[in-house]
């Protein structure tokens, strides 16, 4: 357990024997997603502390010089996150060094109200990440929709329901699958740009026939809204769109993303009866019923062909963090998260 009191307390009658030694600064920090856009940013600092900890003793000696060189922020930074008792319940200042004790997750992430999926995705950051906000949320965010991504598919995949196994594509995949067209266009375009002496083209900027993955009516793409990832974080679509657009992601020094949209071909004659619809609005995108539910549906021209109606599906992404299950953690908060409820439960009914 840890102590309790004040956040800064006389270390002379709890350390005064005691040596402070600073520990190894380690080259990646493990992040959980949904705790890294919790809305408070000292679970930044948090996380990096805890990657100091590498005994799991819940508590890290440190100096915040130290570490506010290693994340790449100011020593302001470090000091107004350490009085946060929602992660730091303990800390002893001796001298130009700390003492900080450190919240177990599974507790934080019942602090914040997040279960077992609230967590979200794991994987390791570059220190530089958490020292910068910015940074610490495309990237939270970036991992997030990779997560939710991934897991549709694997919904889809294991599903008894639906389309067949064979008629599913990775999302993954199609980010990066060029049709024999595309591979001619490539080629053509790259030698123009050699020509004229410029540079090559920056990844995620394709050309226009380039940001559309086309499938047929009877083929799938799992992939996950910015809707469905705002709702995981918390966050508004606007606020997603922006994190999501390259043209931030460029603004704040990172690299662009490889996307694509999806785009499924309609039955003729369905889309015909669409064409028809879209002509009379006025307009080349709309929402319509289609059998039980509502799709989005739009007039688009790719390259040279004549425009098409298309149902416009998800956004689909290229993304390289190497997802980490971090089982124990997760089976850890279940059991906390249950207990709690059947405290309520148990409450509840002493009341009644």
């Amino acid at each position: 357990m840890y102590p309790t009191g004040d956040t800064t307390v006389n270390p002379t009658d709890t350390i005064q024997a005691e040596r402070i030694v600073s520990v190894a600064l380690p080259r990646s920090i493990v992040v959980f997603s949904g705790l890294l856009d919790c809305g408070d940013s000292a679970s930044r600092t948090w996380f990096a502390l805890r990657a100091l900890d590498t005994n799991g003793q819940g508590w890290v000696d440190i100096k915040v010089k130290q570490v506010s060189d290693w994340l790449g922020c100011d020593r302001s930074t470090i000091y107004r996150h350490l009085p946060n008792k929602t992660f730091f319940p303990y800390v002893i200042r001796s001298g130009g060094k700390v003492r900080v004790y450190l919240r177990a997750i599974a507790k934080v992430a019942i602090d914040f109200g997040l279960d077992v999926k609230g967590l979200g995705a794991c994987t390791e950051f570059d220190p530089k990440w958490l020292g910068k906000h910015s940074l610490s949320v495309l990237y939270g965010t970036e991992l997030e929709a990779q997560n939710g991504q991934r897991q549709a598919f694997q919904t889809a995949i294991h599903s008894t329901r639906g389309l067949k196994r064979s008629k599913i594509i990775n999302p993954a995949k199609a980010v990066v699958i060029k049709s024999q067209r595309e591979q001619v266009l490539t080629r053509e375009r790259d030698r123009r740009r050699k020509e004229a002496g410029r540079s090559a083209v920056s990844p995620g900027f394709q050309a226009r026939a380039f940001r559309f993955f086309r499938i047929a009516h009877d083929q799938s793409v799992p992939g996950v809204t910015q809707a469905e990832i705002a709702n995981r974080l918390g966050r508004c679509d606007r606020t997603i769109r922006r994190r999501l657009s390259n043209a931030t992601r460029i603004r704040c020094g990172l690299r662009p993303l490889n996307r694509r949209r999806v785009l499924q071909t309609l039955p003729p004659d369905v889309q015909k009866r669409y064409s028809e619809y879209l002509n009379h609005i006025h307009s080349d995108f709309a929402s319509v019923q289609y059998g039980d539910r509502i799709i989005q549906i739009g007039r688009i021209k790719i390259g040279e062909e004549t425009a098409q109606v298309y149902r416009l599906l998800t956004n689909v992404y290229e993304f390289n963090f190497p997802l980490l299950s971090m089982r124990r953690t997760r089976a850890r908060l279940k059991r906390l998260v249950k207990a709690i409820e059947e405290q309520c439960t148990a409450l509840n009914g002493l009341k009644h």
